[in-house]
């Protein structure tokens, strides 16, 4: 009869398990994110204020252009802003009558699409 040698557990150091990421860490790096997103996304500009800022410089290029060319043509021009519709309406001034300009690339819209008019405040209205 053969003895057989008595079973025993191997229990060695631990080794580090290599596959993947801790609890802790991901955890960590969810709250550095965080905290770059709360301190940066209030920097950032909203789209409104651009879509206002676009409007408004492009308003103030159609303005100066009608001046410029009001002045070097000496023909008067009348612009008429409708916000309702967010549109630009310029009229050339032809011996006391309205005709249509010969500005064939001049804006339809003032406003950017879909961007709300009541944004605008006009100094009679009393808003």
């Amino acid at each position: 009869m053969t003895l057989k040698k008595p079973r025993t557990l191997n229990i060695g150091p631990r080794t580090a398990f290599k596959g993947g990421f801790t609890l802790i860490e991901m955890v960590v790096v969810l709250v550095v994110i965080s905290l770059v997103a709360v301190l940066v996304l209030p920097l950032l500009p909203s789209t409104d204020a651009a879509n206002l800022r676009s409007s408004a410089r492009r308003l103030s290029s159609v303005i100066r252009y009608l001046g410029d060319r009001s002045v070097t043509t000496k023909t008067p021009y009348r612009m008429l802003l409708d916000l309702t519709d967010n549109t630009i309406a310029v009229k050339k001034i032809v011996n006391g009558e309205e005709a249509p300009p010969t500005i064939p690339f001049l804006p339809a819209s003032c406003l950017r699409k879909g961007y709300p008019s009541r944004m605008w405040k006009s100094p009679g209205s009393g808003s």
